[in-house]
């Protein structure tokens, strides 16, 4: 014959209740007030190096660090354009 244990649910010692992560509520999140920075208090701009179908590159060196990156800037078309092209590009497929 087998025995079957019983699961007893143990409560967390405070150490343990310490070391819990509480998440944050949809409201709590959206009324928190978080600073933003732009991209420039982080980066400073350097020249273009290189251009494309959706926007330019560019060095960008961190402030603080003073590493430099390559930063991609994407241009945005307009809704209507894009569905023009998606329009254009179906009727061309068949």
């Amino acid at each position: 014959m087998v025995e079957q244990s019983s699961t007893q649910q143990q409560t967390p010692s405070e150490k343990e209740k310490s070391n819990l992560k509480r998440f944050l509520s949809v409201e709590e999140l959206t009324n928190m007030k978080i600073p933003f920075k732009s991209f420039e208090e982080y980066y400073e701009l350097g020249e273009e190096i290189g251009e494309g179908g959706y926007g330019k590159v560019y060095t960008a060196t961190c402030r603080e660090s003073k590493v430099i990156y390559a930063a991609k800037f994407v241009i945005q078309q307009p809704r209507q354009q894009e569905i023009d092209e998606c329009l254009f590009m179906k009727s061309i497929s068949c």
